[in-house]
This record gives structure tokens, C-alpha cells and sequence, in this order.
């Protein structure tokens, strides 16, 4: 029985040292990074709405949002990192404005970034009616610094109503529709673009290969189509001249 009495506290030491233990971890902060800033684009959306379109031009006087699309590029080896990115906004090599991100509390790499808001007047690159002005934004990622550029075009809000004017007074003028459209559309490529030749390049494959090739257009070309397809079936039937006597 004493024997006993000895062998059972030893069981059970061997049964408590076999058993799982709950164990507390501490997530830990590791300054280690293996990734670089390679490259960025520019791109431009209207600040007084937050669903408009890319902007290809800006208009004076009016604040808009510049948002930087990154790429990042994997490293071979990890090293020491503050893990603080900070970028600073340039219009026409003027300060505007300074932000910085912690790639530790966003935990995963920026890949898209709104840097700003900002404005132009027509004092940028020239005193004419378009103006060019450049968009510089800088990143500084441990010392390693990236600048990413863009140039863009200003006018006064005014002067988008050019290609509208131009297509009404031809269709008054020459009573060709479909001309007037098309020239209408190619003054207002060549006046997002900056040139006639790069309008010329635009009109054709933003505004008429693309818009052919959408969808969403398919139904009204088929719509159109089908309507015509009547209005010649009425015509040869003797449709047409018959309702015109009944009126």
C-alpha cells in the first residue's frame, strides 16, 4: 500500500506533463519587408462626386482628387523597415499637400492610393485657353523615393460646350446629321487631347471602335435595325400609301 502511495503522485505528474497546455501568444511586430515601390499612374476623379469617371482633362477652378495605382515588385531578401510609406503632391512643382500610411496597420500592401485634392488655374504651363499642367507625387519608402508624373490639360468649364456648338450650327448649315456628329465628336477629342493628330486617334478608338464593340449598344443598333426592316416591309407592301390616303 505504501508503494502504492508513492507511485500515484508520479502518475499523475506524467499524465499532467503529457496532456496539452494552453498556451498565450502575442503577435509580435516584425520590421522586416520584401516588397519595393516599382511604379505608379496618375489618374484624376472629380472631388464634388464620388462616382464620376476618370478625368481626362481638368477644369479651372475646380478641385479634384488625384489617386495613385501602384505596382509593387517582390524582393530576394527581407529587410529592416520603418513600414511607413509617405507620399507628398506636386501641381506644376508646387507643394500642395503630405499624407503617410502604415503598412502595418492597413496589413496588405497599398495597390491604390488618394493622395490629395488639389486645383488648377490657367496660370500653369502657359497663359492660353488650354493650359498643361503637371501632376508630380512623391513616395518615400525608406529613403527609396519614387516619383510618378502626369501631364494634363486645363480649360474653363465653358469652352466643353464648343463641340455642341459646333455640331448644332452644321446641322442648321448643312442639314447633314450624321457629318455634324462626327465633326462635333472630333472637336471634342481633339480638345481632351491637346492636338488634332491625337484627336484624330482618339475620336476613332475611344468614341467609335469602342462604342461599337460595347454591349450595351448592340441592343439599340439591333432596335434600329429592326425598326427600319418594318418601315421597308410597310413601304413595299403599300403600306405606306395607303395610310397616307386614309389621313
Amino acid at each position: 500500500m505504501k508503494r502504492l502511495h508513492g507511485i500515484i503522485p508520479l502518475l499523475s505528474l506524467l499524465i499532467a506533463a503529457t496532456l496539452p497546455h494552453e498556451t498565450t501568444s502575442q503577435n509580435t511586430y516584425s520590421p522586416l519587408l520584401n516588397f519595393e515601390l516599382s511604379e505608379g499612374t496618375i489618374s484624376l476623379n472629380d472631388a464634388s462626386s464620388t462616382k464620376s469617371p476618370s478625368m481626362r482633362t481638368i477644369h479651372n477652378d475646380k478641385p479634384f482628387v488625384v489617386n495613385v495605382d501602384l505596382i509593387w515588385d517582390e524582393l530576394e531578401k527581407p529587410y529592416n523597415s520603418s513600414n511607413n510609406l509617405m507620399w507628398s503632391l506636386y501641381i506644376d512643382d508646387v507643394y500642395q499637400s503630405h499624407d503617410q500610411i502604415s503598412l502595418v496597420t492597413s496589413r496588405t500592401l497599398p495597390t491604390i492610393l488618394t493622395v490629395g485634392t488639389a486645383m488648377v488655374t490657367n496660370g500653369g504651363g502657359g497663359g492660353g485657353v488650354v493650359v498643361n499642367h503637371k501632376i508630380t507625387v512623391k513616395f518615400d519608402l525608406d529613403g527609396e523615393l519614387l516619383y510618378v508624373e502626369r501631364w494634363y490639360q486645363s480649360y474653363h468649364e465653358a469652352l466643353s460646350l464648343l463641340p455642341l456648338l459646333i455640331t448644332l450650327t452644321l446641322v442648321a448649315t448643312t442639314r447633314m446629321v450624321e457629318l455634324s456628329l462626327g465633326l462635333g465628336i472630333f472637336a471634342g477629342a481633339c480638345l481632351i487631347s491637346g492636338s488634332f493628330l491625337l484627336g484624330f486617334r482618339r475620336a476613332l478608338d475611344e468614341f467609335l471602335v469602342d462604342a461599337i464593340a460595347d454591349r450595351r449598344h448592340a441592343h439599340v443598333y439591333l432596335f434600329v435595325c429592326f425598326v427600319a426592316g418594318l418601315m421597308g416591309m410597310v413601304q413595299k407592301s403599300g403600306g405606306g400609301g395607303a395610310f397616307s390616303k386614309l389621313v
